[in-house]
C-alpha cells in the first residue's frame, strides 16, 4: 500500500468468499478452458473499481499512463487494444507465450494468471472459455468454474468487469478455493485508477505516476540490447529511451553482408510497440519484445545488423539504435 491512498476508495472495496464446490486442472492449455458440463459458483462482493469514473475526457490519461509502464504491455492487434500486465523476474520482464504468466507448484502442476484491461470490446483469448461477465457497478459476483480433472486440485475462473470505456478481465488458475489472486488484483486495480486519476498532471508532465511501487524494474540511462532467447533464433530486445512524442517502436533486422531484410513479415508487426512519452523528453522508457529469425535452410551462425527505429504518429521514421551481432536461424522442432 502506498501513503497517498485514500481509505475511503478502500474501505468500499469488502471482498469475501464462498467455499468453490468443483476443481479444475492446469496439466495442460486443454485442461485450462475444459467442459462446460460441470461448474462453480464464487460469490464475491465489492463496491466500486472506479472503472466508471473513467470518461471520453480522461481515458486518454489511463492509456498515457499504461503506455509508460513497462509493468504494462499495451497492444493493439487484430481491432483490440488492451494490456497485458507483467511480472517481473531477475531485472528483466518475464516473457510469456499464450499471454499467460504461470507459477509451478511444489507438486509440478502449474499456478496460472492473466490480468489484462482491455478498452471497448473484452480480448476473450478463448471464445469456448466459460467467462463470467458482471457490470463495474454489480455488488455481487458470482463466477463460475469448471470442473475437468479433480485429481489435480486446481479450479480455474475468468471474471470479465465491464464499464463503458475500460474492462478488467482476470484469469485465475489455482488450488486456492477463495480466488485470493483475484481479489487481490480487484484491490490493487482500484487503487491504481484512483492514482492514475489523481495524478494526471504529473502523468501528462513526465509521463509515469510520481510512485516506485507501480515500477518494479527501472534502468537510469539509455540502452539497446538483445538477449538470445529459450532457443536458437529466438531473441529478446530491450532498449531504454528518452522520447517526447506519441509513437511507437519496432526492430528491423538485416543480414549485414547482403543488406538484405529478414524476416520482414514477421519481426516488425510483432516487436511494434507503443512507447511512453514525456514533455520535457527527460523520463526514460523501457521497451521489451521478443523475435524469431528465419532464414529458410541456412544452418550456420551469421552476423546481423538489429535496428530499433521509433515512428511518430505524424508518420515520420527515425532509427534510434542498430547493433551487430552473430545470430542463428530459428528452426521449428516438436517442442515449439
Amino acid at each position: 500500500m502506498i501513503a497517498h491512498t485514500d481509505k475511503t476508495i478502500l474501505s468500499a472495496i469488502k471482498l469475501f468468499a464462498l467455499t468453490l464446490l468443483l476443481l479444475v486442472s492446469c496439466n495442460s492449455e486443454k485442461n485450462i478452458h475444459g467442459s462446460k458440463k460441470d461448474e462453480v459458483v464464487k460469490s464475491i462482493n465489492f463496491k466500486n473499481l472506479n472503472t466508471n469514473l473513467f470518461n471520453n475526457k480522461n481515458i486518454n490519461i489511463l492509456k498515457h499512463y499504461l503506455i509508460g509502464n513497462p509493468r504494462w504491455d499495451f497492444r493493439s492487434y487484430h481491432g483490440k487494444t488492451y494490456a497485458i500486465r507483467r511480472y517481473a523476474e531477475n531485472n528483466s520482464f518475464v516473457p510469456y507465450k499464450s499471454e499467460y504468466v504461470c507459477k509451478y507448484a511444489g507438486n509440478g502442476l502449474k499456478n496460472q494468471s492473466r490480468v489484462i484491461l482491455s478498452f471497448g470490446r473484452p480480448v476473450k483469448f478463448y471464445d469456448y472459455m466459460d467467462y463470467t461477465e458482471v457490470g463495474a457497478n454489480d455488488k455481487t459476483i458470482k463466477i463460475k468454474a469448471i470442473k475437468n480433472n479433480p485429481e489435480s486440485g486446481k479450479t480455474g475462473t475468468y471474471l470479465i468487469i465491464k464499464s463503458e470505456l475500460v474492462n478488467v478481465e482476470i484469469f485465475e488458475l489455482s488450488g486456492d478455493k477463495q480466488r485470493r489472486f483475484t481479489q487481490q488484483v480487484i484491490n490493487e486495480l482500484s487503487q491504481e485508477f484512483y492514482s492514475v486519476l489523481k495524478y494526471n498532471n504529473e502523468i501528462e508532465k513526465n509521463g509515469v505516476l510520481p510512485f516506485p511501487v507501480y515500477y518494479p524494474i527501472t534502468f537510469d540511462s539509455v540502452f539497446f540490447e538483445i538477449d538470445k532467447g529459450k532457443q536458437p533464433g529466438m531473441y529478446i530486445a530491450k532498449a531504454n529511451v528518452k522520447n517526447n512524442a506519441q509513437g511507437v517502436v519496432y526492430i528491423k533486422v538485416f543480414d549485414k553482408d547482403s543488406g538484405t531484410k529478414l524476416s520482414a513479415k514477421t519481426i516488425k508487426p510483432i516487436t511494434t510497440r507503443k512507447i511512453g512519452w514525456s514533455a520535457n523528453a527527460e523520463t526514460l522508457f523501457y521497451y521489451q519484445s521478443e523475435f524469431r529469425i528465419m532464414v529458410g535452410a541456412l544452418n550456420r551462425p551469421f552476423t546481423a545488423r538489429i535496428e530499433f527505429w521509433f515512428k511518430g504518429n505524424n508518420g515520420t521514421e527515425k532509427k534510434l539504435f542498430e547493433k551487430e551481432m552473430q545470430v542463428e536461424s530459428w528452426k521449428r522442432t516438436g517442442h515449439n
